[in-house]
């Protein structure tokens, strides 16, 4: 939907957008459809400032989208397509936009938005990242990984082995949390009924995950291939099970 207030709405956001002042803005009462509300907030997504969408669904969906400045002009075009309400909260004022049943649009506007102040209030609101690293316990360096296929000799993981690489981390982790909870005292025995190439056993027995003593393991290699993959990995990660 075009008109010149819906215009000066997005103009507002996008101001806010850029400033670092946007606290919220929220789309609301939804002409028809299965979209609820859709809620934005600010974020800095690989160095760049923009605004976050989500989109609440019913039977409890979510959807999002991550809009950088110069695509809100279009973005909320779009959106009040949907929705007949919007609501926007900046650092230094406050903005609203109404459409009727009828078609006629009201825009009322509090305060200052989207405007940088050198110092005194308001100030710059923070822009949380969404940048995160997840910690884990392996980071694809780890010899054994090598001779498995899993890595690469600089230590980078094959992007056919992804998933595989992800499960043997997020087994690492039960196996530290498990060690953490049997104490100093306890034994923490695996045993590997030999499904495949033993990735899991390797992992438990040689990396000795967030503890001064590796986990006893009891590798039951009964087939050819288990016992030469069983070999190469504790000759090439010094030793282990």
């Amino acid at each position: 939907m075009t008109h010149d207030k819906i215009s000066f709405f997005a103009d507002l956001l996008a101001a806010s957008v850029r400033a670092g002042t946007l606290a919220n803005v929220t789309f609301h009462s939804p002409v028809s459809g299965d979209a609820l509300k859709c809620r934005g907030t600010l974020r800095t997504i690989g160095g760049e400032t923009l605004v976050q969408l989500e989109t609440s669904l019913t039977e409890g969906r979510v959807s999002q989208e991550n809009v950088p400045a110069e695509g809100i002009p279009e973005t909320v075009g779009r959106l009040f397509d949907t929705y007949r309400k919007a609501d926007l909260t900046d650092a230094g004022g406050t903005a609203s936009l109404m459409i009727s049943k009828k078609g006629t649009v009201t825009l009322l506007k509090k305060g200052t938005v989207g405007q940088v102040y050198a110092s005194g209030v308001p100030t710059i609101l923070p822009k949380p990242g969404n940048d995160r690293v997840k910690k884990r316990l392996l980071t694809g360096a780890e010899p054994f990984l090598v001779p498995l296929g899993i890595s690469d000799k600089t230590g980078r993981v094959h992007d056919k082995m992804q998933a595989k690489f992800r499960q043997i981390a997020r087994f690492s982790e039960y196996v530290a949390e498990a060690e953490r909870k049997i104490g100093g005292d306890g034994t923490l025995t695996v045993c590997d009924l030999c499904c495949g190439k033993s990735y899991l056993s390797f992992a438990a027995g040689l990396l000795r995950p967030d503890a001064d003593r590796a986990p006893d393991g009891q590798n039951v290699l009964r087939r050819p291939e288990g016992e030469r993959h069983g070999i190469l990995c504790r000759d090439r990660a010094g030793g282990g099970l």
